[in-house]
């Protein structure tokens, strides 16, 4: 988790279109981050989208407010609202976990690449089988395919901040216009596995 994090930290908003700035969630992050080594300028800054729900207005708090946790079901209904106000993002489900709740997976790209994500979900199936590909299969594929970047949040019920975090790292990468994050969506799929410990994190956040 924190390699994808970093790397989005390190960006900046220089070369961004005009985007309007949430200044209230701006205003909330400053408060609530204890040490400026975790405050770099594009962590700071954050869009303020028209039609695209920010975790504040979804649920009424920032990601890392003090004492708030959302469980499984809030976690996922906001990422469903991202899918139904963004072609950059998607959700599936996956499975259930053992007590029967949803385990889902978000993808992020841009919205070429998830109008052809079955394609590409077929180059990297045949990529990853040496005894189908050969050498030469194999440099066709990485120059068809796109580098995929996977998350997983939560898999033990006592990390409590992964979960967070990647619904405000999801909003970002699908609404920030900078060149930096532009350059992430068109050339990186992001997958996000949420909660891959459903059970143990309602269980940990009741």
């Amino acid at each position: 988790l924190i390699g994808l994090a970093t790397w989005v930290a390190l960006f900046s908003f220089h070369k961004a279109i005009a985007q309007e700035r949430d200044l209230t969630y701006e205003e909330k992050i400053r408060t609530y981050t204890t040490d400026t080594r975790f405050y770099p300028s594009s962590i700071a800054r954050i869009v303020n989208h028209a039609t695209i729900p920010s975790p504040l207005k979804h649920f009424g708090t920032i990601i890392g407010e003090p004492g708030v946790m959302h469980n499984t079901t809030e976690i996922y209904t906001y990422y469903k609202r991202l899918d139904q106000s963004s072609d950059r993002l998607m959700v599936q489900q996956m499975g259930t976990s053992e007590e029967g709740r949803a385990i889902h997976l978000v993808v992020i790209a841009d919205e070429a690449t998830l109008a052809n994500a079955e394609e590409y979900k077929a180059l990297l199936a045949e990529l990853s089988d040496p005894r189908k590909t050969d050498d030469r299969r194999a440099a066709e594929l990485f120059k068809k395919g796109k580098s995929v970047y996977y998350l997983n949040g939560g898999m033990h019920s006592t990390e409590m901040g992964s979960p967070e975090m990647l619904m405000e790292l999801a909003y970002r990468l699908i609404t920030d216009e900078s060149e930096e994050i532009k350059h992430i969506r068109e050339n990186v799929i992001v997958l996000i596995n949420p909660v891959s410990e459903p059970d143990g994190r309602d269980k940990q956040v009741d």
